[in-house]
């Protein structure tokens, strides 16, 4: 009897336990009417406005473009390619076919549908007249098989095309007929996809709104919310100061900061209110120079640049200890890493300067050259660290007799002024996570477009980049691309800075945060 009423009592208390711990999962993970009634509007913090919004002629993809539209091919956190719009795929033994099946149903904002035929046209819009036309080179024919079926005829095997496809800035696919309706406004009073947000508005220098896509239901297999995002309306707002991002994201007027300067993490990990986000990197910040003009038309003058600066101390006084120096011009996550010649050495530079003919002839401290003194014009836009950054390239630069001006610019406008070729040295910051981004920014044909911004023009450099993208092997396609980066180190058209951290942050308020290299995913994103 006595062990009849003990195998009772325990079967009553697994039982109460388990109740409870239903009870404590139910409060713990709201349904989705609480998540969505809590979730109203999100206020995200980026530096600068995008380009545009038009993913066929934009040169550099802003963040909300994949927000409103989807990538045929995803990455997960692991970086592994996953579904996108394409819910697999397949590609023939000799590399020269592939197929795309399409999860059915998917639809763009203005309701036209997502089929074979869009993504088709997609593909070859961008190949044919596209900004970022090299993502699909090697696409021969697009063939809208049947509704859901695309088939890809390649000219030669192409080894990075799922990474291309899965390029949110470059790849997000959009709605043809928004394309041809609106014309040259389309990108910036408009932008159509099929993603979980859709276009509101975009004020130049202040923001872009969006609000939820009530229909969608085709996200990645790999997020947990597999139906309509939470929060209502997204708004992402420019605020290039450091400074001001964190005394709003303290207040709660922001609710995310895209990109956190190093100058204000260790307040913002003071703030009871906000979690700090700090994760690998891909973006390189770094001093370019126009080629065409003198002097770094000289490759020793460009060589001794790239001795002058001091990495390890800018790293450790300007930006905190938070980053890495910068010696290539790839990110560390990508390969081929070279061993770069320059190191921090101004009798290097001196030397150099020397052998070039520049000389300080009066004893003025200005270093000159057939009677000219050496200036440099330094532009910058107006984030917080990158004029830190400028004023201390100033200094390295004066400490051989250059004369550096610097002149600072408004984010919104400072990309489009590369199209005129008057740069001399400037400020830049990239973000990728592959090798072609040498090709994308030494690339003859990007001069006039302003995304080719030292205005290198050499025959031989767009053969090998042409050449690398045709190698039907990843390890081939490296070989090659390790003989661009030894050049281009070599030739000095870049003084790499520093590798940024990449930190985020975000108020404690929200749950079901997630992002990858490139993106903050908002599809599981909600208000607790």
């Amino acid at each position: 009897m006595q062990s009849k009423r003990i195998v009772a009592y325990v079967v009553l208390f697994v039982g109460l336990t388990l109740v409870f711990s239903s009870l404590i999962t139910v409060a713990q993970a709201p349904d989705r009417a609480t998540k969505e009634a809590n979730s109203k509007t999100l206020v995200i913090a980026i530096d600068q406005d995008p380009q545009n919004l038009n993913t066929i002629t934009t040169s550099w993809g802003g963040e909300m473009n994949r927000d409103i539209c989807d990538t045929l091919v995803s990455r997960d956190y692991q970086l592994t390619y996953q579904d996108g719009i394409a819910e697999s795929w397949d590609v023939s033994p000799d590399g020269l076919e592939w197929i795309f099946r399409l999860k059915g149903g998917v639809t763009f904002h203005d309701g036209t549908p997502c089929d074979a035929e869009a993504i088709a046209w997609n593909i070859e819009t961008m190949r044919d007249v596209g900004a970022s036309a090299y993502l699909y080179s090697a696409v021969e024919d697009a063939v809208a098989v049947d509704p859901l079926t695309v088939k890809l005829i390649l000219k030669n095997p192409f080894p990075n095309l799922l990474y291309n496809m899965s390029s949110s800035g470059f790849a997000s696919v959009i709605s043809p007929t928004a394309f041809e309706k609106y014309g040259e406004d389309y990108g910036v009073k408009t932008a159509v996809g099929t993603g979980p947000y859709m276009f509101v508005e975009w004020v130049k220098g202040d923001h872009v709104t969006l609000k939820r896509n009530p229909d969608y239901s085709w996200g990645p297999s790999w997020m947990e919310n597999q139906g309509p995002a939470y929060f209502e309306t997204v708004i992402y707002k420019v605020v290039p100061e450091a400074v001001t991002k964190a005394m709003l994201l303290q207040a709660g007027e922001l609710d995310v900061v895209y990109y956190v300067s190093p100058a204000i993490v260790s307040t913002l990990q003071a703030a009871a209110n906000v979690e700090v986000i700090l994760s690998p990197e891909r973006r390189l910040v770094y001093m370019g120079m126009n080629v065409t003009k003198a002097p770094f038309e000289d490759v020793r003058v460009r060589q001794a640049m790239c001795y002058i600066v001091d990495r390890e101390a800018i790293v450790e006084n300007v930006l905190g200890g938070i980053g890495m120096p910068a010696y290539n011009y790839l990110a560390p996550i990508v390969e081929p890493q070279i061993e770069s010649p320059y190191t921090y050495n101004m009798d290097k530079a001196r030397e150099l300067l020397t052998e070039a003919g520049w000389t300080d002839e009066n004893d003025d401290g200005v270093i000159e050259k057939d009677g000219k003194e050496f200036t440099v014009t330094l532009w910058t836009d107006t984030i917080t660290e990158r004029v830190q950054i400028a004023t201390v390239l100033q200094s390295e630069m004066a400490e051989l007799g250059i004369k550096a001006e610097i002149q600072q610019f408004d984010s919104a406008t400072y990309g489009d002024m590369f199209k005129t070729g008057n740069q001399h040295a400037f400020m830049r910051l990239y973000g990728w996570d592959n090798a072609d981004i040498l090709e994308w920014f030494f690339n003859s044909t990007r001069i006039d477009r302003g995304v080719n911004k030292t205005r290198t023009n050499e025959p031989l450099l767009d053969f090998m980049f042409k050449k690398a993208e045709s190698m039907p092997t990843s390890e081939e396609r490296l070989s090659v691309y390790r003989l661009l980066h030894e050049y281009l180190l070599e030739t000095a058209r870049w003084v790499p800075v520093y590798y940024p951290q990449q930190v985020r942050a975000r108020g404690t308020d929200l749950a079901g945060y997630n992002a990858t290299l490139d993106h903050i995913w908002l599809l599981d994103l909600y208000r607790k």
